[in-house]
């Protein structure tokens, strides 16, 4: 399963801060706030994502997904990493969100700026978004395990029937490259450039 992402490594001229990202992993049932370090320059924010999964062990394979979440006039945007490979643990976190889906590894989710290009702290109420964006994610994941090939370049709308979002709420999906891995198959919404659109209306979701 190749990586859609350059392997990070910390360099000792550069400089840091510490950004707050949402973890779902192996060993907790519930999602853990946890701090990222961040290499920060004039230009961008690039967060050293390979210390939440493992550390720099070149072989771990992450993979990212940006993810924009209209609600109202309000634009949201996270950036969710993730590894699922057959030898990793199953995803505690994931398990108690979406009871009868499975994901191996650990997944984290990181705030992108509006007027910071990168990664920005999470916001107080950034949890409902994000258990709302990752039960799309990994239901149309799951759903696309077998048919990822012909999810490609082709859209699909659906509205969900639960929700707790009062207003209209709109995710726009666009991934990074993906690919399917002969084992345990890769999550692939659609193909880079390509764009999944889903409608979501009030309801009892989140």
């Amino acid at each position: 399963m190749p990586t859609s992402r350059v392997h990070t490594l910390p360099c000792r001229n550069a400089q840091y801060v510490s950004i707050t990202a949402l973890l779902y992993g192996t060993t907790s049932a519930n999602p853990i706030r946890v701090p990222i370090r961040t290499r920060t320059t004039n230009e961008l924010r690039n967060p050293i994502v390979e210390e939440a999964f493992g550390g720099h062990d070149v072989r771990i394979q992450i993979h990212d997904t940006q993810v924009t979440v209209h609600r109202g006039r309000q634009i949201h945007q996270f950036c969710i990493f993730v590894t699922n490979r057959q030898d990793l643990p199953l995803n505690a976190a994931i398990a108690a969100l979406t009871p009868g889906e499975s994901w191996r590894g650990n997944i984290l989710v990181m705030r992108l700026g509006k007027k910071i290009n990168g990664v920005v702290n999470l916001r107080a109420d950034d949890g409902r978004l994000i258990r709302f964006v990752l039960r799309r994610f990994i239901s149309r994941g799951a759903a696309a395990r077998d048919t990822a090939e012909s999810w490609a370049g082709r859209g699909r709308q659906w509205r969900a029937e639960r929700g707790k979002l009062t207003a209209t709420t709109s995710l726009v999906v666009k991934t990074a490259v993906h690919a399917i891995d002969a084992v345990s198959v890769c999550i692939v919404l659609c193909k880079f450039g390509q764009l999944l659109r889903t409608e979501h209306k009030e309801g009892r979701c989140i």
